[in-house]
């Protein structure tokens, strides 16, 4: 703390710090229920900003998140200096605050109340530091005499700490077994996750877990186009290699992973794919930036072999990468659904219109299926193995058309997606 000539106490950058710290943590804490200990991944960085603009009106983008969270624990090589507005912002969503927007705020609380008010309510409540004195009442002394003539009889001081300590003992045992069972809660719910997506708002999907990556917002305002639905679309884009073409997979919906034995499946309804490449299905992912390991399990079309002939088709097709610049995809799954002709094309969708797909992982054991027909509890049938060799971080959602603005861009409606962790000697 800085004195001033007249005797006013001012915080020192010192206290502004330590108070943006707290305040990370508070924002932290109230979003994901759990104190920060690790900087932020990029999957959970979106997740906070879309709670915080969500919440609060106001941004904070994902990147200064991820920045702020490793700056604070120490991983960062350079100091990060929040802007007071940011720190308003992070103030705002932690208080609950009324939604505003920037221009109301500029207007009205240009002082910004929230992000002073925090700091200051957090500098009352410090000790005063070494050297500073605080004024106290003086205290009421007994004389030697009174205490001598005082005919009450003296408190047995040994008895009353063991009585504290039996009752702190008590009191720690019972908020040890609390935390036990909201561990044990919230460990349950990470084991087995469904969506139904019956709201895809943006606040229920990050509530849920979910964030979305290279956003087109004239399709990712259409999501909610089929009600009880997620609607994704085959825009133009893929993280298969290709020379001259970063890696890109348009409104690319991600939910984190945390084991390395898991099942993901999900179910598509009335997905048809006409053209090249037209796919969707899951994504295993190393990292959201597409350039890591990964692997992916689609339904798609395929009509291209080199030029030759080739019979239209609907397939399964499964490859694994080993990310950008470490050479071509392996594709070790290839499996002919339905051949599409004119003639049949009505039986094709009729069969299409309940499809899915499942990866079972087992430590670096991958098992693909699928399943495809009228209903939607039509069974899972194996299409293929391998064993590949890497930990993803993330399970994606996707739809694409590859790197070919010739075809059309089709709606993928997706049904349901559910994530199980499982024990891995299963």
């Amino acid at each position: 703390m800085d004195r001033k000539s007249g005797g006013i106490v001012e915080p020192t950058k010192d206290a502004d710090a330590d108070a943006f710290a707290k305040l990370f943590r508070d924002a932290y804490r109230k979003c994901f229920a759990s104190a920060f200990t690790a900087p932020l991944t990029e999957t959970e960085s979106h997740r906070l900003s879309v709670e915080i603009a969500e919440s609060t009106g106001l941004e904070i983008g994902w990147k200064s998140l991820k920045n702020y969270s490793a700056f604070l624990l120490g991983r960062a090589g350079r100091v990060e200096n929040p802007s007071v507005a940011t720190l308003d912002t992070l103030a705002r969503y932690v208080a609950g605050a009324p939604r505003t927007d920037e221009a109301r705020r500029r207007a009205n609380e240009r002082h910004y109340p929230y992000w002073f008010r925090y700091r200051d309510a957090l500098r009352d409540e410090r000790p005063a530091p070494a050297g500073e004195t605080v004024d106290e009442a003086p205290r009421e002394r007994r004389s030697t005499t009174e205490v001598a003539s005082d005919d009450r009889p003296t408190p047995a001081p040994r008895l009353a700490r063991r009585t504290v300590i039996a009752l702190g003992t008590v009191a720690f045992a019972a908020l040890l077994a609390l935390v036990v069972v909201t561990l044990r809660r919230h460990e349950a719910r990470a084991e087995s996750f469904t969506d139904d997506f019956d709201d895809v708002s943006a606040a229920a999907l990050a509530a849920r877990g979910w964030s979305v990556h290279s956003v087109d917002s004239v399709y990712w305002s259409r999501r909610a186009e089929k009600p009880g639905y997620l609607t994704l679309f085959t825009l133009e884009g893929d993280n298969w290699p290709q020379p001259g073409r970063e890696p890109v997979i348009r409104n690319l919906l991600v939910r984190p992973l945390s084991s390395d034995c898991f099942d993901v499946d999900v179910r598509i309804t009335s997905f048809f794919p006409r053209q090249n490449w037209q796919q969707a299905g899951l994504l295993l992912l190393e990292d959201t930036t597409l350039t890591g390991r990964s692997a992916r399990l689609s339904i798609g079309y395929n009509d291209f072999s080199g030029g030759f002939p080739q019979t239209r088709e609907v397939i399964v097709q499964a490859i694994t990468s080993l990310g950008l610049g470490t050479g071509k995809p392996e594709e070790f799954v290839h499996q002919r659904l339905f051949v599409v002709d004119s003639a049949i094309e009505p039986l094709v969708r009729q069969n299409l219109e309940s499809s899915a797909l499942r990866i079972e992982k087992r430590g670096a054991h991958l098992r693909l299926l699928y399943s495809a027909g009228l209903l939607q509890n039509g069974a899972f049938k194996e299409v293929g193995r391998t064993d590949f060799d890497f930990r993803p971080t993330s399970v994606a959602l996707f739809a694409v058309k590859g790197f070919v603005s010739q075809s059309e861009v089709v709606p993928v409606h997706v049904d349901a997606f559910r994530q199980a962790e499982v024990a891995c000697s299963r």
